[in-house]
């Protein structure tokens, strides 16, 4: 028997399969419709809205980036919508650190400021009077990286 590797990612377990109505299927081509053809997929979704394992076959096709077929009563479109939203929830952990990153980043710019540094007040400023973007947040981050070499 091997040692896992640390880190490494366990696939998601697969004993839910057997029990999904999808299993005792005869037409498995119904599961992998082609792109065109919606009505197959919703056949399949239709089959899928009765099954007792739906929620843990989506949890298998979202974990592993399945980009075909009909998985948990989605297709490949739907998934990438759902995963996107999945990732945007953050544990309270991950946010307490990216909070604390911020604080950090933050302070170093104030620092640098304090010391003279006319960039670091230039920015400063613009943050406390430009709203959030995108755009922003990264030349925000940009500029705490060298604020902080600078130190």
């Amino acid at each position: 028997m091997s040692a896992a590797t640390p880190g490494a990612k366990r696939a998601p377990s697969r004993a839910w399969m057997r029990h999904g109505l999808c299993a005792a299927s005869s037409t498995p081509d119904l599961w992998f419709p082609e792109p065109a053809q919606r009505d197959g997929a919703a056949k399949a979704k239709a089959v899928c809205r009765a099954c007792p394992v739906r929620s843990e076959c989506l949890a298998y096709a979202l974990a592993l980036g399945i980009r075909h077929g009909v998985w948990g009563g989605t297709v490949p479109e739907e998934r990438d919508g759902r995963k996107a939203r999945r990732d945007r929830r953050m544990d309270p952990a991950a946010r307490k650190r990216k909070t604390e990153a911020e604080r950090k980043r933050r302070r170093r710019l104030r620092a640098a400021a304090a010391a003279g540094n006319p960039e670091a007040a230039q920015r400063l400023e613009r943050e406390r009077t430009r709203k959030r973007t995108a755009e922003s947040l990264a030349a925000a981050r940009q500029g705490a990286r060298t604020a902080g070499a600078a130190s």
